[in-house]
């Protein structure tokens, strides 16, 4: 659990890696360990964005141009971002929260347009269960249909799951810009 709250803090914040990566590697064994790391990648998001938005109340200056620094992020990204707050609010909806947009640029935003913590750590939760929820289940119906391949195998899927985050990170780095 602790280096799952880990990823989700990093990622949350300067990471650009999302902890999926963790997470599915872990759905190979045990759905236990799985949702207890689950819980703990939501944990460290949630801190992530407290942190963030302390940090934006002390220099958003500072803020913005490291988070603009990062890979697949750009200051059009978080204008668009911080566009679509000020006018719609967090988006709720599922197709909006699976779009890429990383969930650095949703606090800083929300930061930016002082939303009411109140209202982004709830949403925050919601986000990460929409977001991850999806691709975990998909990781464990795999995992089932390859039934007794995983256990024989885990050496094998472990870096099948490997290959598949680096092959998914290229396509996305292509797209959204490195």
């Amino acid at each position: 659990m602790a280096i799952a709250f880990g990823w989700g803090l990093a990622e949350g914040t300067l990471f650009f890696i999302v902890p999926d990566v963790f997470l599915t590697l872990l759905a190979l064994g045990p759905l236990g360990p799985l949702l207890l790391a689950w819980a703990g990648s939501i944990l460290g998001s949630l801190a992530a964005v407290l942190l963030l938005f302390r940090w934006m109340a002390a220099d958003p200056g500072a803020v913005l141009n490291l988070i603009e620094a990062l890979p697949g992020i750009s200051p059009e990204m978080i204008a668009s971002v911080t566009a679509a707050m000020a006018h719609h609010g967090l988006p709720w909806s599922p197709l909006l929260v699976t779009g890429g947009i990383p969930l650095k640029v949703y606090a800083v935003a929300a930061a930016g347009l002082q939303l009411p913590l109140a209202s982004v750590l709830p949403w925050t939760l919601f986000a990460r269960v929409v977001r991850i929820g999806p691709v975990l289940l998909l990781a464990l119906a795999v995992k089932r249909l390859a039934g007794q391949s995983v256990r024989r195998h885990p050496r094998r899927w472990f870096w099948g799951v490997i290959l598949a985050w680096t092959g998914f990170y290229m396509i996305y780095f292509q797209r959204m810009g490195w």
